[in-house]
């Protein structure tokens, strides 16, 4: 046995009995913690939080008593080894929160409870030479912004509570943003209007894949029936614009997306979107095996039309989005 495990074996014995522990609380404890706590009911706990790589320097035990009326938590930890642990105030906030959130599921509450820590050091160098508080591990240039990081209420953005106007001022971000308010709105094409400005600073900035992402996500918000609005007001937004879109939606076409989509719907919302679109993708790659790679943009045009034709959009929505003329359309048009 190591002179770890001698250690760690005695302290644990030690302390697992009732009324060493209750002293060695009285003894330690600031006395505005005793006056909160009632140590007649002190309740071993059989956990242990620290990290495997740790334990051969560290070990700890956790006791749970009455804390100003409710149950807490004395956390100590004992470190032993000859160094001392540099970060140890962190590792100690995480054991903290492992403690709080283990009870928040032990009780099924949403009330946090208290954990206080003692640190129980016997290592070769005295006094404790390194850092005690979290604030103490920052930078001292920015030591109390650091720590406000921690405590300070959370920053949430939250984009219902945003008016359009200020997303309007961001084009990337706020185009994003603009979408995901409107997601759950039934009719989200009649909205797109309104980021015009936004979709043109994105066109011309070459920033396809994002706008690839975008229309995809829009494309999933809506009903299929709603996919021959949303690339006109798209298209008739700016000639860059409309050029992306169209882009965008031949690629979608030809990974299946939209076709699984519209899919996995007739085949039953009860199926899911997912499945329709897994389904669609399979069908599109195999489709692309055999017809072979589409070469020009001419070959390309007349390649979504088809597949526009099939989906029946009508003719005067693909020759605005394609370019192609009414003639060439129809000798595309299987209904013809």
């Amino acid at each position: 046995m190591s002179r770890n495990d001698i250690h760690d074996k005695t302290f644990i014995n030690c302390m697992t009995d009732k009324q060493v522990a209750q002293q060695f609380f009285i003894q330690y404890l600031p006395k505005k913690i005793l006056e909160l706590t009632c140590l007649n009911d002190l309740m071993l706990q059989k956990n242990t939080y620290i990290d495997k790589k740790l334990r051969k320097s560290v070990t700890d035990i956790v006791y749970g008593a009455q804390i100003a009326g409710k149950i807490g938590y004395f956390y100590v930890l004992v470190e032993h080894k000859s160094a001392a642990e540099q970060l140890m105030p962190l590792q100690v906030m995480r054991y903290m929160l492992a403690i709080m959130h283990d009870h928040t599921k032990q009780y099924k509450t949403k009330e946090l409870p208290l954990v206080y820590p003692l640190i129980f050091y016997h290592g070769l160098e005295s006094p404790y030479p390194y850092a005690r508080a979290l604030s103490e591990l920052f930078p001292k240039a920015y030591a109390e912004t650091g720590l406000s990081f921690l405590t300070q209420p959370m920053q949430i953005i939250d984009v219902g509570q945003i008016p359009d106007e200020a997303f309007r001022e961001y084009a990337w971000s706020g185009l994003m943003s603009f979408v995901m308010k409107h997601r759950a709105t039934q009719e989200l094409v009649n909205y797109l209007e309104e980021m015009r400005d936004a979709f043109y600073d994105i066109a011309i900035a070459d920033g396809y894949d994002y706008y690839k992402i975008l229309l995809e996500y829009i494309f999933h918000l809506s009903s299929p029936d709603q996919y021959d609005q949303i690339l006109k007001v798209l298209h008739r937004m700016d000639k860059k614009v409309g050029e992306i879109t169209m882009t965008a939606w031949d690629v979608l076409m030809s990974k299946g997306v939209a076709k699984g989509m519209e899919e996995g719907i007739e085949r039953g919302r009860q199926a899911g979107l997912e499945i329709g679109m897994q389904k669609g993708m399979q069908e599109g790659i195999e489709k692309g095996r055999q017809d072979g790679i589409v070469k020009g943009m001419q070959a390309s045009r007349e390649q979504l039309a088809r597949r526009m034709l099939e989906k029946g959009i009508n003719l005067e929505t693909v020759t605005e989005i394609t370019g192609l003329s009414a003639e060439v359309l129809k000798t595309l048009d299987p209904s013809h």
